[in-house]
């Protein structure tokens, strides 16, 4: 696979995906970019300039839905050079439904969330709360188990989620 026919596109700092990032504590690598057109929130990333930060980026964040097709925790190891980035190396790969960071609703606070869960898993799923006697809930316990594998939250990705009882 030649990587110059793939087009590597990241998010504008004036993007809400990019606002999440920087909510959540994180630094984006590509805050220098330019829109590919005026207005727009996505910009070109080239190969190269991915290969310049890859010991730079110690989470990489894909977003995954119908306006981005992003990379996927399985596709993006795959693609030719990218275990040389750090977090891909290492396993540090977030893929986030872009309902949670690109548009501005009530589930946006759940997106920063789980970006700053996947920047700082020891202070986000600190389960001290859970030492002690006490017994425990289901609640507690899928919390619990939710914490201690650094497991993404379930957002619904289809818009007929509502339509039937889940």
């Amino acid at each position: 696979m030649n990587p110059q026919k793939t087009a590597y596109r990241t998010i504008t700092t004036d993007a809400n995906p990019a606002r999440a990032i920087a909510y959540a504590g994180g630094i984006n690598i590509a805050s220098d970019v330019e829109p590919i057109t005026p207005g727009s929130t996505i910009a070109e990333f080239g190969i190269e300039k991915l290969m310049m930060h890859a010991e730079d980026i110690d989470v990489y964040i894909s977003q995954r839905g119908a306006m981005n097709a992003g990379g996927s925790m399985i596709s993006i190891p795959q693609r030719e050079g990218f275990m040389a980035i750090k977090a891909v190396r290492n396993g540090e790969i977030l893929e986030i439904n872009e309902k949670l960071i690109s548009s501005p609703t009530f589930r946006y606070d759940k997106g920063i969330r789980e970006i700053a869960r996947k920047l700082y898993p020891d202070l986000m799923d600190d389960m001290s709360l859970y030492g002690g006697e006490a017994l425990l809930s289901r609640k507690d316990y899928a919390a619990m188990t939710v914490m201690a594998t650094h497991t993404p939250i379930f957002v619904p990705s289809s818009s007929h989620y509502y339509e039937k009882k889940t």
